[in-house]
């Protein structure tokens, strides 16, 4: 017998047993097919209710793969019938909503309480929990559980509080947190529950995100209820209660008594009490809007929440303005004005960065991404390439001369935040980093001068750019060296995956094999989900693997007795390695992890692969959260390595791998599910790396841990930020503080 439990967005029963849904827009497809039972719905028509802004040949392939999740949720049952490109629910005798192991659980946890035994209420409690996943179609909500709904929602609430106090005082933080989060998705215009979630936070010793947590508290609040955070809510986080007719939206990240200053606006006047009114921001602004070329989008502008979106779905920044600049005039113009009003400069390329900083909070976004040209010189084997460019434009441009700059995995990253942070990707061990193909640039200062800086001009400078970030201006273009890459351009790569339970041998085979393979051939290994979605052979869709994307740029005449270790070792699920265009590996994964997704990162540097820590990716990898999450290690050696550590500023020199771990989700309602699972994850991994992490890869994690990243390079970075940005105006990124002089 198969019964629903339909208090749950992602859970089933069959027998007793638990199965996770495939996503949950596999759940609500499955909602949409029982509560039509008996009808035969077109598959177009499906494709269209739940893709309605997709293009249909998209769509359809969507709905595939989620057809596809349901046979794997639903375990073989056939209640999915389909002909002549219809599907439909077919009712089964014994088909039932299942609500009474919530109601049964939580009565045994309150007698458990009421006995004063706290290990038998939280056996109980955790088990009601996991039966209640909040509404799955609140419209239909009747049509699903004949029990109120309200008292069901509030049982569940009340829950939570307890059932997160009371892991809490048994020393289970992380588990309280998980709980605390589970509660502010299931009632998220309740205070009470982001109290709670601030509250575990705290406990945690992670002050960074409570704030966020109290950032996204006050979003809510203000956005959905016309009210701000409580004093018993600020006072959490020793903030001082606003004063009447104070808008939170337009704060920033808020005071909390830690000494640093904020910077405020004309006439010694916040951002947040000039931009009270619409006319008030208007008029601030409207001297800069005179003078640009571009575009400028302000908060009640009707492209400004599109114009704030970035990469990364979980963040949720309000810049006070956008600027989408045209040329360099705009960009001196967007200085000198953030300079002189004293506003916080943001600058965007590709918007992929981790933390989302380049659009922060009450800030003046500088955003590049119009500015995309590309210019090859084949003679001189150079790509001049603008500020706002991504690097599936450079791939365009480079690999039609067979040829290529060393850069990441996605086409889609902004060339300016992955340069300036290093470059680390598929040419890493033949030809070196992005930065070790940096042969100028041109800059904007944060007195708003245009140099140049390269061996010959501003050399400290050129040493900082690479590696640095964007500490120390803003670069209007880059000058590449290009490198010839395959038979004019045509590489031979892909995936080789194993089964995860292979992962063990796998690693330990990988990490002796990679340092003996020729520089022509490298390749990054993985812990990841198979895609549900061609060209995967739809038997392993949606199946937990390990396995290793190689890329091969030698001479094809090489490519049988190069390849040949990897074509040969172990029983791979997938061999994966065919001939292609170096551009078209490049653009593999952008189609797999679009923008918009909620994202969670934590980074090392790793300079062996321990075995203890392939301990830890073996059992972390078997509990991937979600469909998109996972954990990568990018080789840096070969080339990369021979360049001495103090060369350019990026300073891990000496061979290994850049670590991430990524917890990943379209829902916004598993957010805390990831970053649980991400931190977990790494804090377990953690004492197995090298310390430091690369700083693409890095959240806002504070200034001990740049300072790791960076290692002896530190300081010189320090005094030459003292030299070109002495006020420390460019902030927003892995900010490195100016030197104090004397």
């Amino acid at each position: 017998m198969l019964r629903l439990s339909l208090l749950g967005e992602q859970r089933l029963t069959r027998r007793g047993t638990d199965l996770a849904a495939g996503g949950s827009r596999a759940v609500e497809l499955l909602a949409y097919l029982v509560l039509h039972p008996g009808i035969q719905v077109p598959r177009a028509v499906l494709a269209g209710t739940f893709w309605p802004d997709t293009p249909q040949p998209q769509a359809m392939t969507n709905l595939r793969r989620e057809l596809h999740n349901l046979r794997l949720l639903l375990g073989g049952i056939e209640v999915l019938g389909a002909s002549d490109g219809a599907i439909g629910w077919v009712p089964r005798a014994g088909l039932g909503v299942d609500v009474h192991v919530f109601s049964t659980e939580r009565a045994a946890a309150l007698l458990a309480a009421q006995a004063h035994d706290p290990a038998g209420f939280l056996a109980h409690a955790q088990a009601a929990l996991r039966q209640y996943r909040g509404d799955l179609m609140p419209g239909n909500y009747s049509d699903w559980v004949p029990e109120p709904r309200e008292r069901i929602l509030r049982e569940c609430t009340s829950l939570c509080d307890a059932t997160a106090a009371a892991l809490s005082a048994a020393g289970e933080g992380q588990a309280a947190l998980e709980v605390a989060g589970r509660r502010v998705t299931i009632q998220p215009l309740e205070e009470v529950g982001h109290r709670g979630l601030i509250r575990a936070h705290l406990a945690l010793g992670d002050r960074p995100a409570a704030l966020h947590a109290f950032r996204r508290c006050a979003e809510v609040l203000e956005g959905e209820l016309g009210v701000l955070p409580a004093a018993e809510t600020r006072a959490l986080l020793g903030m001082a209660v606003p004063s009447r007719g104070e808008r939170l939206a337009n704060r920033g990240t808020p005071s909390v008594g830690t000494g640093t200053e904020t910077h405020t606006a004309t006439g010694g006047k916040t951002m947040e009490e000039q931009s009270t009114s619409a006319t008030g921001t208007q008029e601030l602004f409207a001297p800069l809007r005179a003078s640009l070329r571009g575009t400028l989008a302000l908060p009640q502008d009707p492209g400004y929440d599109a114009a704030r979106a970035v990469y990364n779905g979980m963040v949720d920044h309000r810049p006070a303005a956008i600027a989408r600049v045209a040329d360099t005039a705009d960009i001196i113009a967007c200085v000198n004005f953030a300079r002189a009003n004293q506003l916080e400069p943001a600058v965007r390329g590709g918007g992929h960065q981790a933390s989302g900083m380049s659009v922060a909070d009450g800030s003046l976004v500088i955003d590049l991404g119009a500015l995309r040209s590309t210019t090859v010189d084949p003679a001189a084997r150079t790509v001049r390439v603008d500020g706002g460019a991504v690097w599936g434009d450079v791939d365009h441009a480079t690999v039609a001369f067979g040829m290529a700059v060393p850069s990441g995995f996605i086409a889609s990253t902004g060339v300016g935040g992955l340069a300036l942070g290093g470059g680390i990707g598929y040419l890493t061990r033949r030809y070196g980093l992005t930065v070790d193909n940096l042969l100028a640039a041109d800059v904007v200062l944060a007195d708003g001068t245009l140099v140049k800086a390269d061996e010959a001009h501003n050399a400290d400078l050129f040493w900082a750019l690479r590696g640095g970030g964007g500490n120390f201006g803003i670069v209007t273009s880059f000058t590449f060296r290009m490198n010839e890459i395959g038979e004019h351009g045509t590489i031979i790569g892909g995936p080789v995956f194993y089964d995860l339970a292979d992962t063990p041998a796998v690693m330990r085979w990988y990490r002796e094999l990679l340092p003996a393979l020729p520089e022509e051939l490298s390749g990054w290994f993985g812990l990841l989900t198979i895609p549900p979605a061609p060209p995967f052979p739809e038997e392993l869709w949606g199946r937990k693997v390990c396995g290793i994307i190689w890329c091969y740029t030698g001479a094809h005449e090489m490519a049988e007795k190069v390849l040949a270790p990897v074509r040969g070792f172990g029983s791979p699920l997938v061999v994966g390695l065919a001939p292609m265009p170096f551009d078209a590996l490049q653009r593999t994964f952008d189609p797999l992890f679009p923008a918009g997704l909620q994202w969670y990162w934590r980074a090392d540097f790793v300079k062996e692969i321990s075995d203890a820590a392939i301990g830890i990716h073996a059992r972390y990898g078997a509990a991937l959260p979600t469909g998109y999450s996972t954990m990568h290690l990018y080789p840096i050696d070969g080339a990369a390595a021979r360049v001495p550590a103090d060369a350019t500023a990026f300073a891990y020199r000496d061979g290994g791998w850049a670590g991430v771990i990524v917890g990943v989700d379209p829902d916004a309602a598993n957010a805390d599910l990831i970053t649980a699972w991400t931190k977990s994850y790494y804090d377990e991994l953690h004492p197995t790396t090298a310390g430091g992490a690369y700083v693409n890869f890095m959240m806002e994690e504070g200034a001990d841990r740049i300072r790791a990243s960076y290692l002896h390079n530190y300081d010189r970075l320090a005094r030459v930020k003292a030299q070109y940005d002495p006020a420390n105006l460019f902030h927003h990124n892995q900010n490195i503080a100016p030197a104090t002089v004397g």
